[in-house]
């Protein structure tokens, strides 16, 4: 490509009857500087002669103004190609515009972009990195579903950045869903340049810090929706009391997981249930256990179902238990993506918004310290503040 600068982009239409039938296509000459393109650029408009009126316009048709807004439609595509290059410093001519354009015409479909990385993968990648790569297609064609997204055509870089912010914001794991974003993009550069669709490549996206709005907790109401569910089979039934212990304890996956019966559950002098465990998080920096008041509720959920369990053996990886409880919450209305986390951040946010201190939450949480909280709960604070000025206000 020669860089060409300033730019001086001509289009014309003309007629070329087809040889079938009397019927004809308006085709479109592209030409740049003076250059004109190799061959003529079908628009797709079809029509019979004597209704094309050599100057741009089909008339006398059933259709004529439809028509005449397709070619329309068409010049103003070329244009935006043209003008996308400008912008971008990239130099074309006229031919590439012409090829192109064609290339907006082929599928950008989202299934059929993500095959052909995936076909030039497996050409090049070992077998448990293919896997890793499949499994990134499923989950993010999973996410793009959800949204209505099935092509590529509209997914800019700050689309895509969209998207992230979005899905976190709903609880999805964050290392996870920068695999599949990262994945997402690869699959569209490489087929913007198979296919030399050079304005449809994005940007790697810039992966901001999690904003404390962003948290996701359930509030009381969709806890008892969670409380209420009547389990179909073991598996809704383990997932729910799983995801209870933790919105009654703040206990994450590995804690329930590991959680004893006989080790962790305890009585003081004044008979006051409470669990001792040390947090995961923070037992490399302090070997300090952490201390869990039981609500009623929780300690006839460990009584009843967790006294007597096993739990090392209910799960071997997080991926089971989340997939469970995500098909439950859809079951009872519950428009968020539940995960093993959001059971953790529930407990801190009610103990927060019922008006426990901050202090007290971050050692029942295992924060190595109270900043930790403060920045996690932030949103949850400024809320609390407002209930607690609307209490004096009442006053």
């Amino acid at each position: 490509m020669n860089f060409i600068s300033p730019m001086n982009l001509v289009t014309s239409l003309f007629y070329r009857t087809n040889r079938s039938n009397n019927k004809g296509s308006i085709l479109m000459w592209i030409t740049v500087n003076g250059v004109k393109a190799r061959s003529g650029l079908n628009t797709g408009v079809k029509c019979y002669k004597d209704q094309w009126n050599g100057k741009g316009k089909i008339i006398n048709h059933p259709q004529a103004h439809t028509l005449n807004e397709s070619l329309f439609v068409v010049e103003a595509s070329i244009r935006s190609i043209a003008n996308t290059f400008q912008l971008s410093h990239i130099a074309f001519t006229a031919n590439d515009l012409v090829d192109i354009y064609r290339g907006k015409k082929m599928s950008l479909n989202l299934k059929d972009v993500l095959d052909m990385y995936m076909d030039r993968e497996m050409k090049i990648k070992t077998a448990s990195r293919i896997r890793n790569l499949n499994s990134c297609r499923n989950r993010i064609t999973e996410h793009l579903t959800k949204l209505s997204i099935n092509s590529i055509e509209y997914l800019d870089t700050t689309k895509i950045e969209s998207i992230y912010e979005d899905l976190i914001s709903k609880g999805v794991t964050k290392s996870t869903l920068k695999q599949d974003i990262n994945f997402l993009v690869n699959a569209i550069n490489n087929y913007a340049e198979k296919n030399k669709i050079y304005h449809m490549r994005v940007s790697p996206p810039k992966y901001g810090k999690r904003k404390p709005s962003d948290i996701t907790f359930l509030d009381e109401t969709e806890v008892e929706l969670f409380e209420n569910y009547r389990p179909k089979n073991e598996h809704e039934l383990k997932a729910k009391n799983w995801f209870l212990l933790s919105c009654y304890t703040g206990m994450h996956f590995n804690e329930c997981k590991n959680f004893d019966f006989k080790k962790h559950y305890k009585t003081n002098t004044k008979g006051q249930k409470y669990i001792s465990i040390q947090r995961d998080k923070t037992s490399l920096v302090s070997n300090q256990r952490c201390t869990i008041p039981l609500i009623k509720k929780a300690i006839i959920l460990i009584e009843d179902y967790f006294k007597n369990r096993d739990l090392k053996s209910d799960y071997k990886q997080v991926r089971a238990y989340n997939y469970t409880l995500n098909n439950i919450a859809k079951k009872i209305g519950i428009d968020k993506h539940v995960s093993s986390k959001i059971g953790r951040k529930t407990f801190g946010t009610l103990m927060i918004l019922k008006g426990m201190t901050l202090e007290s939450v971050s050692k029942m949480l295992g924060h190595a310290s109270v900043v930790t909280t403060q920045n996690h709960y932030a949103i949850i604070l400024e809320e609390r503040i407002f209930n607690e000025f609307e209490k004096i206000e009442k006053n």
